[in-house]
């Protein structure tokens, strides 16, 4: 299933990459590395909103069991910013609890995903700004994202007995693509203004 998720969803991959791997330069500064983290926290923190009250879920989704959204606002807290400041940041409220177990799967896949590039920009981000423990969000993912990568494709697997349940599973994740990618124009549109700047 996540084969088949990977090659259904492909046409949205390098655009959903791009932002992080953007921060894969000499010149990164906290600056742009805190605005990243700032327009994951407002999609992510909806979805994990969304998967918490999506209460008659819980005994057959298993995944993702720990949020990560609380890891960011501890590193942009670290990177200067204001709780109260952390607070009010623009979130994804279009966002809303998940009808089905397919849905929430096909979601889930796409706020899992960009977990395997994390390992690699914690490795460079660490050595180019080396702004104090400001990177809890991406050290997690790396420590847990082979093994949260292994249960997801378990779960998938165990659940996606069906065609028809397979193929709402894909069409639950090219929803989240591009939910997540018309978020980010609309952070580039004028949401990163209201979010305030990012200290460099």
């Amino acid at each position: 299933m996540l084969d088949r998720l990977d090659a259904e969803t492909r046409a949205f991959h390098v655009e959903a990459d791009h932002p992080w791997l953007s921060l894969m330069t000499p010149t990164v500064t906290p600056g742009r590395y805190a605005e990243e983290l700032m327009r994951t926290y407002g999609f992510e923190t909806s979805v994990e909103a969304a998967l918490a009250y999506s209460r008659p879920l819980h005994h057959i989704l298993e995944v993702p069991r720990v949020t990560r959204s609380g890891l960011i606002a501890q590193d942009l807290i670290t990177l200067g910013f204001g709780a109260g400041h952390v607070a009010r940041l623009p979130q994804c409220h279009t966002i809303t609890p998940f009808s089905t177990v397919a849905e929430a799967f096909g979601w889930t896949y796409v706020i899992e995903r960009p977990t395997l590039l994390h390992d690699a920009l914690y490795k460079h981000l660490s050595v180019q700004l080396k702004p104090g423990s400001a990177f809890s969000y991406l050290e997690i993912s790396r420590r847990s994202a082979a093994a949260r990568w292994k249960a997801l494709d378990t779960a998938l697997d165990e659940f996606a007995r069906t065609r028809e349940l397979a193929d709402r599973i894909v069409e639950a994740a090219r929803a989240g693509f591009q939910t997540l990618l018309q978020w980010r124009r609309e952070w580039d549109d004028g949401l990163a203004r209201r979010a305030g700047a990012a200290p460099r």
